[in-house]
């Protein structure tokens, strides 16, 4: 048996793939708390190999648990008899009225290329009528919960993304959902698994097995830190108790798959100019100050210019490109340069690390060459390449669906152009989020601390412009990082 292959890489993410659903973030965070061992017993230990809500056709897979509960079934009438002693209802066919809009109300399509439909996760049993196995159709699918956990570390997150989430939703009080719809929902959950609600047994279990950098953990900068900032702050009582549970599933979702998509955009970065700055002769402190300027401007918005000159798909596709290709030229040459999760402990543990790096290039010249090589990949794409360029794109772009439109997403795209335009919630969710307190207005030089963080340059004009017209802007000072920013919610 071979030996396995160190850890070349600064994060120690997971390898991610397409995800053709947000909701299936808060989806895997359920099953992860609940545990394999309840999920094997629901998927009829072994008849069934994933779980999804509802069919998007008339050809449905045997080997897929669907747990929408529909009409003419044993299954409806019992939840439709709930939902009758639920609301105190005199007539059957009201309570069939009922039952049947509210199974739909929560169904969700997301994307045209789903061939199974979701749940809004708007509690812990809404969580669980699907997972990642039933609604991709895979049998391997990525494992978005531990990647969604290993990004919430690198940001410093306290506990897990898991645990924040699930405590949230059991202490909420009630004022952003309804009763007898959290009810009917634990119905359905019931109904669909033959069994009573899962959500009381899930797993307090706190301890970390992802790295954690002290190098990054002391950046405020990074996409890491703002997902795990943001989460912590929408999954406070002071949130979740003054929103729509649908309004606050929804940002949540938003900075789901901002913080996932920015994350891995981050790391190709950094790996990519780490590895081609081994082969030239700056200084370290001049690379890092380097790397920090450019991450915070990857993207850049300003709405004077035209879609030609706004376009971002060459600046995407370059960074996964030769991202990876410098990723996989570190994980050939494991045997030369250090691994940097040996750095980890260190505040100075990336300096350290391309020191160390430097003196192996400087001692052997042909690895020089590979670098060139590696650097001279950038219009070869990988199948590695192709799954990280799609969680960018498609977890950033706005998704137009036959239900609604996103409004949720952070790029642009009309053929042959992809460009910064937010949807209106993704800004009124981020400005709403940089402040410690719901009640508290944040300024505009928060927001951009945000917009940095995520590898976005705005022009002050575009940004105090979308603001005013989404009625966010509540006072203004001489200086423009001072304008205050009132939540969306105070």
């Amino acid at each position: 048996m071979a030996p396995p292959e160190k850890d070349m890489s600064f994060f120690g993410l997971n390898r991610p793939e397409y995800i053709p659903a947000p909701e299936i973030f808060m989806a895997e965070l359920a099953w992860k708390l609940v545990g394999e061992k309840v999920r094997k017993e629901i998927l009829d230990n072994g008849r069934f190999f994933g779980i999804a809500y509802g069919p998007r056709s008339a050809k449905r897979k045997e080997d897929i648990r669907l747990t929408k509960i529909v009409e003419q079934t044993d299954e409806f009438t019992r939840y439709s008899r709930d939902i009758k002693n639920i609301l105190c209802l005199s007539q059957e066919k009201d309570a069939d009225i009922v039952a049947k809009t509210l199974s739909e109300e929560i169904e969700i399509h997301s994307s045209g290329k789903m061939v199974r439909t979701v749940a809004l996760p708007l509690t812990f049993e809404a969580a669980m009528l699907q997972d990642r196995y039933g609604v991709t159709g895979k049998r391997a699918p990525a494992n978005v919960a531990r990647i969604l956990e290993q990004v919430y570390a690198l940001g410093g997150g306290e506990k897990s993304a898991a645990q924040v989430w699930a405590s949230a939703i059991k202490r909420a009080s009630g004022q952003g959902l309804p009763t007898w719809v959290e009810r009917g929902i634990a119905s359905i959950s019931s109904g669909s698994y033959g069994r009573s609600s899962t959500s009381g047994g899930y797993s307090n279990r706190t301890k970390q097995d992802f790295r954690q950098p002290k190098w990054l953990t002391k950046e405020n900068r990074t996409p890491f830190f703002w997902f795990a900032q943001s989460w912590q702050r929408l999954c406070s009582d002071r949130w979740i108790n003054a929103m729509p549970r649908r309004r606050w599933t929804d940002w949540l979702t938003c900075i789901a798959r901002t913080g996932i998509a920015t994350a891995y955009l981050f790391e190709m970065h950094t790996v990519y100019r780490l590895v081609s700055s081994l082969a030239s002769d700056r200084e370290p402190g001049d690379v890092l100050e380097s790397l920090r300027s450019e991450r915070s401007r990857i993207f850049i918005w300003d709405e004077r210019k035209t879609r030609a000159e706004r376009n971002v798909s060459p600046v995407i596709n370059k960074l996964v490109s030769l991202g990876t290709a410098c990723q996989k030229f570190l994980q050939d040459m494991e045997d030369v340069f250090p691994q940097p999760l040996k750095y980890d402990n260190s505040p100075e543990g990336l300096s350290e690390w391309f020191v160390a790096a430097r003196k192996e290039v400087d001692s052997r010249p042909v690895l020089k060459h590979k670098i060139a090589e590696a650097l001279d990949s950038e219009n070869v794409t990988s199948a590695s390449a192709r799954n990280v360029g799609e969680v960018i794109r498609y977890s950033l772009r706005g998704r137009g669906g036959s239900q609604m439109l996103d409004l949720y997403g952070m790029l642009r795209f009309v053929r042959p152009y992809t460009w910064v335009e937010p949807g209106q919630e993704w800004l009124v969710a981020l400005a709403s989020l940089c402040s410690p307190q719901r009640e508290v207005p944040a300024r505009l030089a928060d927001l951009n601390v945000s917009l940095s963080a995520l590898g976005i340059s705005v022009s002050s004009s575009t940004l105090i412009s979308r603001l005013e017209t989404y009625g966010l802007i509540r006072s203004s000072h001489d200086a423009d990082d001072a304008i205050e920013i009132q939540s969306a919610f105070y």
